[in-house]
């Protein structure tokens, strides 16, 4: 004889999962579910002699304990949901570095803008970026990708605040910032080095009336607040 049976959790018992389909449905556009539960269906088989023993024993030994093992799958759902989102964020930033790095260098090299000092170390951090996210979107699954990102982006964060500073007088410039080593025994050389001169206060170079170092800092900020929401809220 053939029985189904259902096994779903007691409602004092939290169901995680139930919760993450919940969220999932929602974000989706199902807004009008209430709640979640899962379960578990079986199809046993028993010989008709043996009938009654056998729902005695399987009634009697399906207890709490065996449930949790029962509904601990090796894929949670909640866990597969934040590391596809994970995912996401890191192509996003990956993107977002590999654009940045190359309209640095397009506007060098083809539009003629020569960057100062500081604008050469604000790229770093964008290729730190690049190595994090491929590490964190093809082989490792922990917060301490997000955390890198958020430090790397921080560093990022306070080097454009400083450079976009030193554009706007806040402070002064750092000694680095211009070129000291000239050739002053040679006319031409002076001449060509004064050409390749770029104090980091000038600002040659804007989108919609901002500085790139402007822009750095802006967008450097929000991908830090970005990973630090989706780092807190995953937690819940």
């Amino acid at each position: 004889m053939k029985f189904e049976v259902f096994v779903t959790l007691n409602k004092e018992v939290l169901d995680p999962q139930g919760k993450a389909v919940e969220h999932a449905l929602k974000n989706i556009g199902l807004n009008s579910i209430n709640s979640v539960r899962q379960g578990k269906y079986f199809t046993v088989e028993v010989n008709e002699q043996d009938e009654k023993k056998e729902i005695t024993f399987f009634a009697r030994n399906i207890d709490n304990n065996k449930l949790n093992k029962i509904y601990k799958s090796k894929l949670n759902l909640k866990s597969y949901v934040i590391l596809q989102k994970r995912k996401n964020i890191y192509l996003l930033i990956f993107t977002y570095s590999i654009v940045a790095i190359f309209s640095a260098i397009y506007i060098e090299k083809v539009l003629g803008y020569l960057p100062c000092k500081l604008c050469i170390y604000q790229r770093i951090p964008f290729l730190v970026a690049i190595f994090i996210c491929f590490l964190g979107y093809n082989y490792f699954k922990s917060d301490r990708i997000l955390i890198a990102l958020i430090i790397t982006f921080t560093l990022s964060t306070a080097l454009a605040g400083y450079h976009f500073g030193i554009e706007n007088g806040i402070f002064d410039e750092y000694a680095g910032c211009t070129n000291t080593n000239i050739d002053i025994t040679n006319k031409e050389k002076i001449i060509e080095s004064l050409g390749m001169v770029k104090n980091c206060k000038d600002v040659e170079f804007t989108i919609l009336g901002i500085s790139l170092s402007g822009l750095n800092f802006l967008t450097s900020l929000l991908i830090v607040l970005f990973s630090l929401i989706a780092l807190v809220y995953e937690k819940d």
